[in-house]
């Protein structure tokens, strides 16, 4: 959100934008009745009211209920090819590496291939009727459509068997928005769902299952059967992961926020604020420091650095600090090269020191050992074991020998 990263559920505008997760999509929901469906993968649905009707324009349509006409320009030409009418609505953004069509042409899929692909055992599957998982769905949502689109993506992604899995979940969802009871076609599909930890799958989950937020009732949700992942008894799933019920969040004007989660609210930093378990928020007053600016990078708001500075220890041996001040010494102890020694909160605190060996005749020292203390972690380098990392902590409590590939 504005280049933020958020967990969801959202409220905004008084209520009047909503986003949350159902089944295995996120829907966003306006007051005027805008619903967009999205199943973060290759799904997704635009469902608009009626008084739209005839004032749209894009490549899904005017909506004006005359299905001949749908292929307009912005400049109003009529009846483009479609990948004219594809271009014409080509929105300016920083890729410059994107094309309008299969690079060197689409090719055609052979009859042959068509035929094999329409099978029960590939996307045959939509049309089956004996017994079929979608075959009380064909009256509610035509299947020729999706049967088509399912031939078209393994024609062009040779048999992939992840193609056919999203193509069928397309019906699934269509048949299941419908309030159509499909069967279980997974299995029979193989195409096995994936649940993250602490939660498990249902073809027909109700889609306003215990989230942290329906603790708050940051969201009103319509139930409606829907395939998914459901967290298991004694958890509910906070932002993607599924978490002791003691464990959600926090809800702060409008936004929903982690157990331990810090976070700025405004875009200035000028409050640091806590999301405490229990659903608790504490602030504080807060201000960058020297050399800093409240800004987002990489989707997170909060105060980064304006640049970087490097401190070197090279040769035998000479050094280099962060400021650009060179000296030499020839200690044979461990020193510290580089730790945090202020109590700055938003500051993930950390330790670099060198144990240093004598070298030659004696009168030049180098480094032997380089450790990096971060995260509750000791990383240990070891001259001359170039690829080998010593862990602590690790599975084993001994010290434990990481394996890694120099140019990996």
């Amino acid at each position: 959100m504005n280049n933020t990263r958020v967990h969801l559920p959202i409220s905004l505008n008084n209520g009047a934008l909503r986003l949350y997760q159902s089944g295995t999509s996120l829907i966003l929901r306006t007051d005027f009745n805008l619903r967009v469906s999205y199943d973060w993968n290759n799904h997704l649905r635009v469902t608009i009211p009626n008084d739209f009707s005839d004032s749209l324009c894009g490549l899904c349509g005017n909506y004006n209920g005359d299905s001949s006409d749908d292929f307009w320009t912005p400049d109003e030409d009529q009846d483009p090819s479609v990948i004219l009418q594809e271009q014409s609505w080509a929105v300016e953004d920083e890729d410059q590496f994107c094309w309008h069509d299969c690079i060197g042409g689409c090719r055609p899929c052979a009859a042959s291939i068509t035929r094999k692909y329409k099978e029960e055992a590939w996307c045959g599957l939509i049309t089956k009727v004996s017994d079929g998982p979608f075959s009380q769905c064909h009256t509610k949502v035509d299947p020729k459509v999706y049967l088509d689109n399912c031939v078209y993506d393994l024609c062009h992604n040779d048999g992939y068997r992840k193609a056919l899995c999203e193509a069928l979940k397309a019906y699934a969802d269509a048949c299941q928005l419908e309030g159509v009871r499909i069967g279980e076609w997974r299995q029979l599909a193989r195409c096995p769902p994936s649940c993250p930890l602490n939660s498990h799958y249902e073809l027909c989950s109700s889609s306003c299952d215990l989230t942290c937020s329906n603790l708050y009732a940051l969201v009103q949700c319509k139930p409606q059967c829907k395939e998914g992942c459901l967290c298991d008894e004694g958890f509910a799933l906070s932002g993607d992961r599924c978490v002791p019920i003691s464990q959600c969040g926090c809800i702060h004007r409008g936004l929903y926020y982690q157990a331990a989660e810090t976070f700025y609210p405004s875009s200035s930093c000028e409050e640091q604020c806590v999301c405490q378990a229990g659903g608790e928020v504490v602030c504080k007053t807060f201000s960058c420091g020297a050399g800093e600016q409240c800004r987002v990078v990489d989707g997170v708001q909060k105060c980064h650095p304006f640049g970087s500075a490097t401190c070197s220890a090279s040769g035998h041996p000479h050094y280099l600090s962060f400021d650009g001040v060179p000296f030499d010494f020839q200690g044979t102890c461990t020193y510290i090269l580089a730790k945090t020694c202020t109590d700055a909160s938003h500051l993930t605190p950390f330790t670099i020191s060198i144990e240093k060996e004598s070298w030659g005749n004696g009168n030049v020292s180098m480094a032997k050992v380089v450790s990096i203390q971060v995260y509750g972690i000791t990383l240990t380098l070891l001259q001359n074991k170039q690829g080998l990392i010593m862990v602590r902590p690790s599975p084993d409590p001994a010290l434990y020998l990481m394996g890694v590939r120099p140019n990996g």
